[in-house]
Protein backbone atom coordinates (compact mmCIF):
# COMPACT_ATOMS: atom_id res chain seq x y z
CA UNK A 1 0.00 0.00 0.00
CA UNK A 2 2.79 2.40 0.84
CA UNK A 3 4.40 1.99 -2.58
CA UNK A 4 1.10 2.83 -4.28
CA UNK A 5 0.78 6.00 -2.22
CA UNK A 6 4.36 6.96 -3.06
CA UNK A 7 3.76 6.42 -6.77
CA UNK A 8 0.60 8.57 -6.74
CA UNK A 9 2.24 11.30 -4.66
CA UNK A 10 5.29 11.52 -6.94
CA UNK A 11 3.09 11.52 -10.03
CA UNK A 12 1.03 14.39 -8.56
CA UNK A 13 4.28 16.31 -8.10
CA UNK A 14 4.91 15.97 -11.83
CA UNK A 15 7.61 13.30 -11.74
CA UNK A 16 8.00 11.13 -14.84
CA UNK A 17 7.24 7.42 -14.85
CA UNK A 18 10.91 6.59 -15.21
CA UNK A 19 11.92 8.74 -12.24
CA UNK A 20 9.10 7.30 -10.13
CA UNK A 21 10.39 3.82 -10.99
CA UNK A 22 13.89 4.73 -9.84
CA UNK A 23 12.72 6.52 -6.70
CA UNK A 24 10.36 3.80 -5.45
CA UNK A 25 11.88 0.59 -6.77
CA UNK A 26 8.56 -0.34 -8.35
CA UNK A 27 8.76 -1.66 -11.91
CA UNK A 28 7.75 0.57 -14.81
CA UNK A 29 4.83 -1.66 -15.77
CA UNK A 30 3.44 -1.52 -12.22
CA UNK A 31 3.84 2.25 -12.01
CA UNK A 32 1.82 2.60 -15.21
CA UNK A 33 -0.77 0.13 -13.87
CA UNK A 34 -1.09 2.02 -10.55
CA UNK A 35 -1.64 5.28 -12.44
CA UNK A 36 -4.18 3.64 -14.77
CA UNK A 37 -6.13 2.17 -11.88
CA UNK A 38 -6.10 5.49 -10.03
CA UNK A 39 -7.49 7.22 -13.11
CA UNK A 40 -10.25 4.63 -13.46
CA UNK A 41 -11.52 5.25 -9.92
CA UNK A 42 -11.12 9.01 -10.25
CA UNK A 43 -8.03 9.66 -8.13
CA UNK A 44 -5.63 12.29 -9.30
Amino acid sequence: MRKTEDVLRLHAQGMSTRRITLATGVGKTMVIEYLRRAAVVGLS
